[in-house]
């Protein structure tokens, strides 16, 4: 027999065999965790706002319209690549009559709304939309927007994917998208026309989907708050908390319990909401719209955590735990957002936070 020993060659000590009786014999070996770690929470944070979020994100200004479905002669719809549009569809509109239908287009296939003239973008912070889908969205479907010059033939700034700014999975309502010009990279410059683009599809069926009231604004661009982790540094999120204050009496007339309605975030009706997004890889892997406790609630393992109320005011927590540890690595430029898209002052405070542990990297 081999004679054999697990020796540390920094030390020269050698692994311990346990021969307790009635047991099998084994190596004694250390239990302690191979990593350190240390318990980290962090709030959704805005450079300008800090971590209150009950901030004024709606629009303002004098819009400049972009395409109704024809309600308005705007800019001119046209189809590119593709035989799957129409511009003024009457089926659903927004407002008005009409709205653009993309009825299960292909991979590839492109519409165009060209002004007629070229249009010096740095006067608007927003382009905002609304959109309806009625059938086959879901994941691995990609429909991308960006600024186009008809006549260089070359798109202006770069592609944003309209799936990132709206929950698509919610079928038959109409949802309004906001996105930042500085996402398309249009802070500033000229184009003449936006493209909309078929990237993907995950199914045998594209989705279809209307479009109405597209125009650019010229105040109030979406705030995102968010959460990264420090340089060299990974962070493995396990929970999330949402607190809302709010000028309301959440007493019922029973006391039988909290006075809460499954539409609203406590005395508050939104239209827009805020938008939740995870990305990993400086790419958006998971959005979805909150404007309700029914939005915040419908998730595995969340919760209401508490409920306060004096009367005159009502202060609610909410938590989701994670099954499994969310990860952002601060190499790869992963984060959390809540992105605010519309006035949410009404609310007395709306703080956001995560809990988790850091690993250092370095």
């Amino acid at each position: 027999m081999l004679k054999t020993n697990i020796v540390d060659p920094s030390n020269n000590k050698s692994a311990e065999v346990d021969s307790a009786d009635g047991e099998k014999k084994a190596v004694v070996v250390a239990t302690r965790d191979l990593k350190t770690f240390k318990f980290h929470t962090s709030f959704f944070t805005n450079d300008d706002y800090g971590i209150d979020m009950n901030v004024n994100a709606a629009t303002g200004g004098t819009p400049l319209k972009v395409h109704n479905g024809i309600d308005d002669a705007l800019w001119t719809g046209s189809s590119i690549l593709g035989s799957k549009f129409t511009f003024n569809s009457t089926d659903f509109a927004h407002a008005g009559s009409n709205s653009i239908k993309i009825n299960n287009p292909n991979v590839g296939n492109i519409l165009q709304l060209a002004k007629g003239s070229s249009l010096d973008v740095s006067g608007y912070v927003s382009l905002t939309m609304w959109v309806y889908v009625a059938s086959n969205w879901g994941l691995g479907d990609s429909i991308s927007i960006y600024g186009w010059n008809t006549g260089t033939g070359l798109v202006v700034g770069n592609s944003v994917n309209l799936e990132n700014y709206f929950n698509y999975s919610v079928f038959g309502v109409w949802r309004k998208i906001s996105i930042p010009l500085s996402a398309m990279s249009l802070a500033s410059g000229t184009i003449d026309a936006l493209r909309v683009q078929v990237l993907s599809r995950g199914g045998p069926l594209s989705p279809t989907f209307y479009l109405d009231d597209m125009q650019f604004e010229e105040t109030g661009a979406p705030i995102a708050f968010k959460v990264e982790p420090d340089k060299g540094t990974w962070f493995h999120v396990t929970s999330l908390s949402q607190s809302f204050a709010d000028a309301y009496d959440g007493t019922l007339t029973d006391g039988t319990m909290f006075k809460l309605s499954y539409d609203k975030i406590l005395g508050e009706t939104l239209a827009v909401g805020y938008l939740y997004r995870k990305i990993i890889n400086n790419l958006v892997d998971f959005s979805i719209t909150k404007k309700s406790l029914s939005n915040i609630l419908q998730f595995p393992n969340a919760k209401i955590s508490s409920v306060i109320d004096d009367g005159t005011n009502v202060f609610l927590s909410t938590q989701s735990d994670f099954v499994y540890p969310l990860v952002l690595k601060s190499e790869d430029l992963d984060r959390l957002e809540m992105v605010v898209q519309e006035d949410l002052t009404g609310l007395l405070l709306m703080r956001i936070s995560v809990d988790g542990y850091v690993e250092i990297r370095d």
